[in-house]
């Protein structure tokens, strides 16, 4: 893979915050900043992180600050089963399997709709999916270059739309539940929270993609000579090799029995440990939804080994435990992103600030009476525009959701719905950024089908696919806000600010 590793940027960036936290808490303490408490019982007083009894807890609790992020371990459990079924070759035939006989008419969407869920399942196959969707094109006699950015605006750009909730789904919400906590700490934990919008906006954006590359981008590339009909004859299009065919036999056969096994275990009559029996609504799932990382690591584990043992690709355990060890040891940079993130969010909670901002924010709101649907288009304008200086979903979310959450609830907005206002504007930088290394990814991957094909060009090419995502998710999202219409299961868009209470 090209270009600087994904987090370089996003650790320069947390480094940069960090100093700021800690500056702004400084300065904070000097001034005497302070705030009412949301009870109305007491004052809460900014604090420098560096006060004695502050840096005590940050030099004495570090160890147990850092491995006890959450989205660290759900990351680092999902792997163990992901990074085996990549290293067997399944995923790599999964794509290539769903690419090889599409209807031509239909080209466009089917290489979209896949890109949508690929993006799911590993950011490592955009180095399998984006060349295949060019080629793809190419067979079909359509340039090859707007296959792959097809894909890119389907795989990154997209990133918000989601046809079935997925491993993101669960890291976001578990920073968003841990936030919402501050205010309400009864508050269940629901990966699935998002899931109708995710399916909505992926309808909306699959209309989009496919209205700008037939319509537009086509148009586009023929006018400055992007459609060389002789390179595109001369593309094949992919084919599986018969043991690969049998592989993902095996493997679909594999996937069923586990799924079996979990559906099993949540609603067998006298036996079922995913389902808390003595709670009520979400609450009563929350055991089957906390189990979601490690029904993945399964569910990867034992599909990638059927597929790897069948098509040889894995001969015996030592290499699934090889495929393990090499998923683990490329996430290294996340680690420390991880790390830096944990001590972050301790700094701003140690020092009240994160406190602080809450509360005065949503005071000047409140003051304002901006209707929800503004304050939903300013959360995602907010994060798109952050989206262009720090590409990672994760890391952005842990900075802004201990404020953003409480304080929407303090006005009335659900942690679903400000969480699905900060996924759309998450998306949009994806396809414009150099901080992201795809984008050095996908011209590498142009240039090796038309050498003049320029940066300038690829931003150019990605920018309506950006405009469209933002306008059409700022618009859904606003929407929704308006209406009682859930965002996922037991989601409502709305809470009364004496149920954000807790009173």
């Amino acid at each position: 893979m090209t270009g600087k590793d994904p987090f370089t940027g996003a650790i320069t960036i947390l480094l940069w915050v960090s100093a700021l936290i800690i500056a702004t808490s400084f300065m904070g303490e000097s001034l005497g900043w302070q705030v009412t408490s949301v009870s109305g019982s007491h004052e809460i007083a900014v604090q420098s992180v560096f006060s004695a009894d502050n840096l005590r807890t940050i030099l004495t609790s570090a160890p147990v600050t850092a491995t006890s992020f959450l989205p660290l371990g759900i990351i680092l459990i999902v792997t163990l089963g992901a990074a085996v079924a990549e290293r067997s070759g399944l995923f790599d035939a999964l794509v290539r399997g769903s690419l090889k006989r599409i209807y031509a008419p239909l080209l466009t969407p089917s290489v979209a709709i896949i890109g949508l869920v690929a993006h799911q399942l590993s950011d490592a196959l955009m180095v399998v999916y984006f060349p295949l969707a060019g080629l793809a094109f190419a067979a079909k006699g359509r340039s090859p270059v707007l296959g792959i950015l097809t894909g890119f605006a389907a795989f990154s750009g997209g990133f918000a739309a989601n046809l079935f909730p997925g491993e993101q789904d669960i890291v976001l919400f578990t920073l968003t539940h841990a936030a919402a906590r501050a205010l309400d700490p009864n508050i269940a934990f629901n990966p699935l929270a998002n899931w109708y919008f995710t399916a909505v906006l992926a309808a909306a954006y699959l209309a989009a993609i496919w209205f700008l590359t037939d319509r537009v981008l086509e148009r586009y590339f023929r006018a400055i000579g992007l459609c060389d009909a002789a390179q595109m004859a001369a593309a094949a299009d992919p084919h599986l090799r018969p043991e690969e065919a049998r592989g993902l036999r095996r493997a679909g056969l594999a996937a069923a029995l586990i799924l079996t096994g979990f559906a099993i275990l949540l609603l067998a009559p006298a036996y079922h440990p995913l389902m808390d029996a003595a709670r009520s609504g979400p609450a009563r799932l929350e055991p089957a939804f906390k189990s979601i990382p490690a029904m993945l690591m399964m569910l990867f584990l034992g599909a990638g080994w059927a597929y790897g043992a069948t098509t040889g690709a894995l001969k015996d355990g030592a290499q699934v435990v090889g495929a393990m060890s090499q998923g683990i040891g490329q996430l290294a940079p996340y680690i420390l992103a991880a790390v830096l993130i944990a001590l972050l969010v301790s700094f701003v909670r140690l020092s009240h600030l994160g406190e602080f901002l809450m509360l005065l924010g949503a005071a000047e709101l409140s003051h304002t009476q901006l209707p929800t649907p503004v304050l939903i288009a300013i959360l995602v304008a907010v994060t798109a525009l952050l989206d262009l200086l720090m590409g990672s979903a994760s890391a952005k979310w842990a900075i802004m959701a201990p404020i953003v959450v409480p304080m929407f609830m303090l006005l009335g907005i659900s942690p679903a719905m400000s969480t699905a206002a900060y996924r759309v504007g998450d998306g949009i930088g994806n396809v414009l950024t150099p901080m992201m290394p795809c984008l050095a990814l996908v011209l590498v991957y142009c240039q090796n089908w038309y050498k003049s094909f320029t940066f300038s060009t690829l931003v150019v090419s990605m920018a309506p696919f950006a405009a469209s995502f933002l306008l059409l998710g700022a618009l859904i999202a606003a929407g929704w806000s308006m209406t009682a219409v859930p965002l996922g299961p037991f989601s409502p868009p709305h809470i009364t600010p004496l149920a954000a209470l807790g009173r």
